[in-house]
């Protein structure tokens, strides 16, 4: 995983706050070896977001459970970028939690549903 993707996922979800996720996302993907603080704030910036929501969002990390949220759904249907799912469905549903986990992630929402 990418260093700074947290901070990148963060920052697309504070775009996606003022309603501007997809075009964030675009230049993500586009600029992805400059994902420093400033570069993300200066993306805001150029899409005419909210600069102080924007920095806001960022720093109290507001998109961070969201994001979460997506890494735990990830591991539920093994999609992992490290990782290839399993051509066995079963395999998926009666693994035990920790062997099908995407690397730096909780778990919990597998643990949860298979519980």
């Amino acid at each position: 995983m990418h260093p700074r993707a947290q901070l990148a996922a963060e920052a697309a979800e504070a775009a996606a706050r003022q309603g501007r996720f997809w075009e964030y996302h675009d230049l993500l993907l586009e600029r992805q070896k400059a994902l420093r603080p400033s570069d993300l704030t200066s993306y805001a910036e150029e899409l005419g977001l909210d600069g102080v929501r924007f920095a806001e969002d960022l720093r109290r990390h507001a998109g961070a459970g969201r994001i979460a949220e997506d890494v735990d759904g990830a591991d539920l249907s093994s999609v992992c970028p490290e990782r290839r799912p399993s051509s066995s469905t079963a395999s998926v549903i009666t693994a035990p939690t920790t062997s099908r986990r995407c690397p730096g992630s909780s778990g919990a929402g597998k643990r949860a549903l298979m519980a």
